[in-house]
């Protein structure tokens, strides 16, 4: 994850998520497939507040989630509502190191 020189924040994109969604979720209107929830599992000196999203133009902000072990931070958003088409995650520290970095999304089908 490094950023390119003179960049202010770290910018992830997974645009079109929905192709790697199972199976029961393709060819349907992809409004139609809405996430719900946003796990971040992070291994690293990140804090819930310098990570933020965009997912399917709904602005996402994260929270402390339950830990997972004593290695990974959890972060979490929930109840979102929002199309699971594109997915872009800013980093805002740029100084934070970090080893692992792993996104977990919830969807329902309406």
């Amino acid at each position: 994850m490094h950023p390119p020189a003179g960049a202010t924040e770290r910018i992830v994109k997974l645009p079109d998520i929905t192709r790697t969604l199972p199976f029961v979720s393709q060819g349907r209107d992809p409004d139609k497939v809405v996430a719900s929830d946003i796990y971040l599992f992070v291994q690293g000196d990140l804090t819930p507040d310098q990570v933020t999203a965009v997912q399917g133009g709904v602005d996402v902000s994260f929270t402390d989630g339950t830990p997972a072990g004593e290695e990974l931070a959890v972060f979490a958003a929930h109840d979102l509502g929002a199309p699971a088409t594109s997915l872009q995650l800013t980093i805002t520290d740029l100084t934070a190191s970090i080893s692992q970095f792993w996104v977990v999304e919830r969807f329902t089908l309406t």
